[in-house]
């Protein structure tokens, strides 16, 4: 991560844009040579379609950090194909879903152990009541 925030902070403004446009030969043999981190999203996929056939197929890995359900299930896929075209580029995928949503039941025990005064929910199941 320190190398990617040297690397694409300053064109980014911090934001950690994801660039490949500006690798050269001199920068993939460094990456071969010691690794690297990129943070990826789905609107990179084109430029990731681009790269991934230039890096070792075998050690390259997707850690999947997004809901499962956007590339298992039919409607989901449906309705933003990338999730999946972006994870089948990848042959080594380990899936950790990591997003700020919480199903109803975790939603329902932070409420019992917190006793909020109020609840203002923000995202939620489509057909959930709590």
């Amino acid at each position: 991560m320190e190398f990617f925030t040297h690397r694409e902070g300053k064109s980014s403004r911090h934001l950690f844009s994801f660039s490949p446009s500006s690798y050269n030969d001199g920068l993939f043999r460094k990456i071969l040579r010691t690794g690297m981190v990129m943070v990826i999203g789905t609107s990179q996929i084109e430029k990731i379609r681009d790269l991934i056939h230039k890096l070792p197929i075998e050690e390259t890995i997707l850690i999947y950090s997004s809901w499962d359900g956007y590339y298992r299930i039919p409607e989901q896929v449906k309705a933003n194909p990338k999730y999946k075209e972006m994870r089948d580029m990848f042959q080594n995928v380990v899936d950790i879903h990591t997003s700020g949503h919480a199903d109803k039941a975790t939603i329902r025990k932070m409420i019992e152990i917190t006793n909020p005064n109020e609840v203002i929910c923000i995202h939620k199941e489509a057909d959930a009541e709590l």
